[in-house]
This record gives C-alpha cells, sequence and structure tokens, in this order.
C-alpha cells in the first residue's frame, strides 16, 4: 500500500505542493500516473468526481519497505491565497501488473501553511 505525503510550501502569494510516496509494500510498484485539482469548495459525496486538473505520467520503480520517495521535481501551483483543498489520486501497477488507486484530499490554508485531511472518505480510499 502507498502513503501521500503532500508538502507545501507559500511563495510569492502561490502554493506550492509536492507530493512523495512510501511503499509499505513487501513488492516494488511501478507509478503510473497522478492527478492533481484545486477547489475553494471541500469535495465530498459517495463518490470521487474528478474535472479539470492536471495529470502526470510516470513510470517510476517505487522499491518496497522504502522511505519516501519524491514523485516529481516539478511542483504543481495554486494561485488561491484564501483557504481551499488539493484533491487527486496516484495510480501504480504492482508486480502482478494490476493497477491501483491512492486517492487524496487536503485543506491548504496558505496563510499558516497548515495542511490537513479533508473530503470525504470516497476522496481519501484506495484500491
Amino acid at each position: 500500500m502507498f502513503q501521500n505525503q503532500i508538502a507545501i510550501r507559500i511563495v510569492n502569494n502561490t502554493t506550492e505542493l509536492k507530493i512523495g510516496v512510501t511503499n509499505n509494500g513487501r513488492t516494488a510498484a511501478i507509478m503510473k500516473e497522478t492527478f492533481v485539482q484545486f477547489a475553494l469548495a471541500e469535495p465530498t459525496g459517495p463518490e470521487a468526481v474528478y474535472g479539470t486538473g492536471e495529470t502526470r505520467k510516470y513510470d517510476m520503480g517505487i522499491p518496497a519497505n522504502n522511505a519516501t520517495v519524491l514523485v516529481d521535481h516539478k511542483t504543481w501551483v495554486s494561485n488561491d491565497t484564501a483557504p481551499h483543498y488539493c484533491y487527486g489520486f496516484i495510480r501504480y501497477s504492482d508486480i502482478f501488473r494490476d493497477m491501483h488507486t491512492n486517492r487524496f484530499c487536503v485543506r491548504i490554508e496558505p496563510g499558516t501553511a497548515n495542511v490537513t485531511n479533508a473530503g470525504s472518505e470516497a476522496y481519501n480510499d484506495w484500491d
């Protein structure tokens, strides 16, 4: 199972976000894709619905039982200076080539650089 790590910093009134992952499993995984979207309203509902965010493709190995690995050196940027939300998912395949998805949702408070879990269960689920 992957764990997502969200790191933010505030630069010139923008929120810069980076994502790292930790593979807690006993076998390696291959990162395939990440999707990130920013919104002013908290996403809710029984199913995760994604819109006009940004998708990035990868073919990156993540070793088993490894420390956090930075997914991408390029940051995602939000120009919202009020508290807002970041949500999305990470897709990876296991050694059996089965695809898995880890979803995440956080509330970002740019003034304090505070990040807390947010969204309904559907936006924080995995398979």
